[in-house]
């Protein structure tokens, strides 16, 4: 099964979480999977890192904001374990 494909089969939740990360393009454009994998790897790890230095969410805003991280860290992880 093709990265796409497998791409598709996560729940919708975590493609809506994935907003803003061109992951589906990755595969469109050919990339080799190592250098595909590498790129998420990448975005994961600075999620990580934001999610590591987040202030105290304190405010409805920072709430939203900090779950939205969260999200996308989740749906990265499975596009990473799901696609490779």
């Amino acid at each position: 099964m093709n990265g796409i494909a497998q791409l598709n089969m996560l729940p919708e939740h975590l493609h809506q979480a994935l907003d803003g990360y061109p992951v589906e393009e990755l595969f469109q454009m050919g990339l080799d999977p190592s250098s595909a994998q590498r790129t998420v790897r990448a975005w994961l790890d600075t999620l990580e890192h934001d999610l590591a230095v987040f202030p105290p969410a304190s405010t409805d805003v920072l709430v939203n904001i900090k779950s939205q991280m969260e999200m996308a860290r989740e749906g990265l992880a499975e596009v990473i374990e799901t696609c490779w």
